[in-house]
């Protein structure tokens, strides 16, 4: 084609002029128009030259790879403007407050416990779990006990305030998150008998989280200030492991008595089981109940019953204490503590021995007690056949436990029965008596740390 500005001539393709670079336009032999003579009007004067157009070819190859190109370019914008849509409605039914609740208040209906607890907002504790919730909930609402149990059909209204005091109750100052911090929103659900026509409403709080739902929405869930007591204490007077609904407590604080406070931050209301154990008593189980925030509860090691197995072996400790002190006594052997099986900064039994001494030793007229065997040893019982005994903690903070033992013991002894010249005589007889002791345990041993007079009747 030719260059309409320079009018030198250029292959086809080119769109710009190679020698002026002036556009350029198909001029071909079927376009390009040669001037021609303008006719002249009958005034004489040059009419107007008729205008040419001049249309260009158009590649249709080429607008059909373009259009082609274009949809495949909007076919992936089609489909994310789509699932954006699908999203943002999603995102907006999930986090939307009035759903939130219709789908607490319908498990509630349906005794759906699990799905009311993930649900709730609830505060930091090992104390909250999905468990210790059913646990509550049965408690309180079970399918009996449940009013709103198989409601089908109630209206949610969001009201700016309330007024209620029962189950929903939540002031502010109550609930697990600040209102300054946590935006709040209150609602009512209203339930219309059929029958009676009588209304009856519930009320939910609804808490806005710091998370987000799907990363962009926001995020509700139920106060669980109607279910949640707070900053609850456990108080145990006395050495002894500490489990709340089998969850093992540790780190208590002590005070000067020994008293032993286990702070519990957030626990589900209701009835729950403590449980103290301890190497010398058997598992003592007691109900704490809890009805709000700052209840507490003193459980006293003095409930605990003593292990009988223990109870047992002080008795053989204090009968074989019997009857080595009444051994080496009839020997006439000195006071000795190693046949005491104790140690010295607990008890000094010198003077219990030589007061036992001067009573059987034989005298030097020939009489006194020849033998002893002590047939039974056992702790005092009461009429229901329970043992007698007390613990206690010392001034140490070392367990003591205090009995009488019970004796019975067979004898042989010689007796002057002359009147003017020594006549000697040996009888034999049964009897019974008791002995006072107390033990005191330290580090993992019970000690002998007090004793009674242990001379027995044998006339």
């Amino acid at each position: 084609m030719f260059c309409p500005e320079c009018g030198k001539p250029n292959p086809d393709e080119n769109r710009f002029c190679q020698y002026c670079s002036a556009l350029l336009v198909d001029n071909s032999a079927e376009q390009f128009q040669q001037p021609v003579a303008q006719p002249v009007s009958d005034n004489g004067q040059q009419a107007k030259p008729d205008v040419v157009v001049s249309i260009p070819k158009v590649d249709t190859a080429k607008v059909k790879g373009f259009i082609q190109k274009q949809k495949k370019l909007l076919v992936p914008i089609v489909a994310v403007v789509i699932a954006l849509i699908v999203f943002v409605a999603i995102g907006s039914s999930l986090s939307s407050p009035e759903k939130v609740v219709e789908s607490y208040f319908t498990a509630l209906t349906e005794n759906d416990f699990e799905a009311m607890y993930k649900q709730l907002a609830l505060p930091e504790s090992d104390l909250l779990t999905k468990e210790a919730f059913a646990n509550y909930m049965t408690q309180n609402f079970g399918e009996d006990e449940n009013p709103y149990y198989g409601v089908k059909k109630f209206d949610v209204k969001e009201i700016d305030e309330r007024d209620y005091y029962g189950y929903g109750y939540d002031y502010n100052e109550n609930r697990d998150n600040k209102k300054d911090e946590n935006p709040v929103k209150n609602y009512q659900i209203i339930m219309v008998d059929k029958t009676t026509g009588e209304s009856s409403t519930y009320f939910v709080t609804l808490i806005e989280q710091d998370t987000k739902t799907l990363l962009f929405f926001k995020n509700y869930k139920v106060s669980s200030a109607a279910f949640v007591a707070q900053n609850v204490k456990l108080y145990v007077d006395g050495e002894a492991a500490v489990t709340f609904d089998d969850l093992a407590l540790t780190s208590p604080e002590t005070d000067e008595y020994g008293t032993k406070s286990y702070s519990l931050p957030a626990v589900f209301k209701g009835e729950h089981k403590v449980t103290l154990t301890s190497d010398l008593y058997e598992p003592f189980e007691t109900n704490f109940y809890i009805y709000e925030n700052y209840d507490s509860q003193t459980v006293r090691t003095s409930y605990m019953k003593f292990k009988e197995d223990i109870l047992i072996s002080l008795e053989t400790k204090a009968l074989d204490t019997i009857k080595t002190m009444y051994a080496n006594a009839l020997a006439n052997k000195p006071f000795s503590i190693d046949m005491m099986k104790t140690t010295p900064e607990y008890i000094d039994l010198s003077n219990i021995y030589t007061n036992l001494v001067d009573n059987i030793a034989m005298q030097e007229d020939g009489t006194g007690l020849n033998e002893i065997t002590f047939t039974s040893g056992a702790i005092r019982t009461n009429y229901s056949n329970e043992k007698q005994y007390s613990v206690y903690t010392d001034d140490a903070g070392r367990t003591t436990v205090s009995f009488t033992l019970n004796l019975t013991y067979d004898f042989k002894y010689t007796r002057n029965v002359g009147w003017y010249e020594p006549q000697l005589e040996v009888r034999e007889g049964s009897n019974n008596d008791s002995v006072s002791f107390q033990y005191t345990y330290v580090d993992g041993e019970w000690n002998l740390s007090s004793m009674g007079n242990c001379v027995v009747y044998y006339y």
